[in-house]
């Protein structure tokens, strides 16, 4: 304990098979009247190096995963990696921006990105030693910090630190408010699982072998059919303004969307996955909460109904994007939405013309709504990816019991689901991945980018990536999705996307199928060779320079030369791919 503070607690540490695991029982916690426990670090030095003085990386699990070298910085960075497990809870804190600088000279302004797993590791490669640490308790109010030497102190150091009281602002008065800390301390056991790897198996992949078996033995993970080929997603429509309210803009009816689908089986494509977005009345903001109900300007239910049963006939598996999370939309109910800690409903401002402002539905409203969509695949949104706390008459629902409450709720459904960038806790339930990160966000510090994530789920669903449509560099993003193996995702519409000028989706750009379809037919040509041979999804990688190469669960290697001239790899000569 620390007495001049008044502050104590027991720390439970236990010898595993495969590493160990530290533990602070919340109920052991003792606080002072004067000080009060804010946060809280375990082992925060586990692994450390000095400068450059040992050989190996941290990993931070930011976008498929990343390397940061222990190598001397000469003090280039004074900011660590840091980012919130599942994000910001904006039930509490608000939204932040994050000032990194590059070189003391460069300074980029950023929001930070959520961790979608609560994990880190530290590899030192010149004597073949490494661990991966698992957040199993206390995730919901944990962070992941890695800080290269010269952010903070001269040491490499990462670490998983718990918060147990956070500043948010207490309002005075409609539209001012103070800072205020929270009075009562949130209630979690802290707990780390280091799972240490040596040898030959003591790098990123290794890592990523050691952090599959644990979700597996965990129940987290199970074996699946993770082949497949494509996404395509078919965007409905949206209104814009008038001379009197909205008009309805029709970008893809269902008849349209089953024409597309019927050119692309004539032309040879097979084992692809459809979902459908914008479907709702009132356009892709409308309201999901009254159930399946497509907009009569695209078909209508009963039309798309007889689609779906065709489409089940054919085996082509067909998913209804919804976003369960956030309206646009007066809610019929105040209960129906989120309150913050100071008793403000939680507002996110937007660009739109028509939707400026959205508000988030509560998980027991979502749970009302799933049950409106029995019987239909979903591609779900906003709640795989977005997690507050709240206000309730009865107190605060944690972000623990917000997940609890979304995961009962898609268990109730009975079926699994197409998720968009789901939390590790959904994992579960997924069984198609879609928008799964291939670049990350370009942190300075970063060494180099590496498929960590998509080794842990190799094997249990299907991986798709963001939108090829809006790669700058498509050749690039095509080497990369073979890398990792991931399917490319398009977003498709019938009319050309010049026509959501004046709508909320006018982002939307290079979406037209015809416009698009040779660029499928050369992708899907290129592809499906490679996907054939090498299947099961990745399970180990190397990169060398320019080189990379990737081992499938089949045993097949897969060579990539990401240079414009031949290189060479595991004395393998791979010739230019880039055009």
């Amino acid at each position: 304990g620390y007495k001049e503070l008044g502050i104590s607690f027991d720390l439970h540490v236990t010898l595993e098979e495969d590493g160990l695991t530290a533990e602070v029982p919340q109920s052991s916690i003792r606080e002072s009247a004067d000080n009060k426990l804010a946060c809280l670090y375990i082992f925060p030095f586990m692994g450390y190096t000095l400068l450059g003085e040992r050989e190996g990386y941290m990993l931070i699990p930011d976008g498929c995963g990343a390397l940061i070298d222990l190598v001397d910085y000469n003090g280039k960075y004074q900011k660590p990696y840091s980012s919130a497990v599942y994000g910001a809870d904006l039930g509490v804190v608000e939204p932040a921006a994050s000032l990194q600088k590059y070189n003391n000279q460069i300074s980029t302004l950023r929001e930070d990105t959520a961790a979608t797993a609560p994990v880190f590791g530290m590899v030192h490669t010149d004597d073949a030693f490494g661990f991966l640490g698992v957040v199993e308790r206390g995730q919901f109010n944990a962070e992941i910090v890695a800080s290269p030497n010269g952010a903070v102190t001269q040491y490499n150091w990462t670490t998983a630190p718990f918060y147990y009281r956070r500043q948010y602002m207490l309002p005075t008065s409609q539209t001012k408010g103070i800072p205020a800390v929270q009075k009562e301390r949130e209630t979690f056991d802290a707990r780390i699982r280091y799972l240490f790897v040596e040898g030959e198996q003591a790098d990123y992949s290794g890592l990523a072998a050691a952090y599959r078996r644990y979700l597996t033995d965990n129940g987290q993970l199970s074996p699946a059919d993770a082949s497949g080929g494509m996404r395509f997603d078919f965007f409905g429509g949206d209104v814009k303004k008038a001379a009197v309210g909205t008009s309805y803009v029709t970008m893809t009816t269902v008849d349209q969307l089953e024409g597309i689908l019927q050119e692309l089986a004539d032309s040879g494509l097979s084992d692809y996955l459809v979902v459908y977005k914008a479907w709702q009345k009132g356009g892709a903001y409308g309201s999901v909460s009254d159930g399946p109900r497509v907009a009569p300007q695209l078909g209508g239910d009963k039309e798309f109904r007889r689609f779906m049963d065709r489409m089940a006939d054919q085996g082509i598996p067909l998913f209804l994007y919804a976003d369960f999370l956030r309206t646009y939309t007066k809610p019929s109910s105040k209960n129906d939405v989120i309150y913050r800690m100071n008793n403000r409903r939680l507002v996110a401002t937007n660009s739109g013309f028509l939707h400026e402002t959205n508000q988030f539905f509560t998980p027991l409203h979502m749970q009302k709504v799933l049950k409106k969509y029995d019987g239909i695949p979903l591609g779900l949104d906003g709640i795989t990816n977005t997690l507050f706390s709240f206000q309730q008459q009865a107190g605060m629902i944690s972000r623990q019991q917000n997940a609890a409450l979304v995961c009962a709720a898609v268990e109730e459904s009975g079926k699994k689901n197409a998720m968009t960038s789901p939390f590790d806790f959904l994992w579960k339930y997924t069984d198609r991945f879609m928008d799964f990160p291939v670049y990350g966000s370009d942190y300075k510090f970063v060494s180099r980018e590496v498929p960590f994530f998509a080794m842990v789920l190799s094997g249990s669903m299907r991986l798709y990536s963001e939108y090829v449509n809006f790669q700058a560099d498509r050749e690039l993003f095509l080497l990369c999705l073979v890398e990792a193996g991931i399917y490319p995702s398009f977003i498709l519409t019938q009319e050309p996307s010049s026509d959501l000028l004046g709508t909320d989706s006018d982002y939307l750009y290079a979406t037209e199928y015809s416009v698009l379809s040779e660029v499928i037919q050369d992708w899907d040509s290129r592809l499906k060779d490679v996907y054939r041979a090498a299947a099961g999804g990745v399970v180990a990688h190397k990169r060398e320079g320019d080189c990379a190469v990737s081992t499938y669960a089949n045993g097949a290697k897969v060579y990539i030369n990401f240079s414009r001239q031949a290189a060479r790899i595991e004395d393998v000569m791979v010739e230019c791919r880039l055009r």
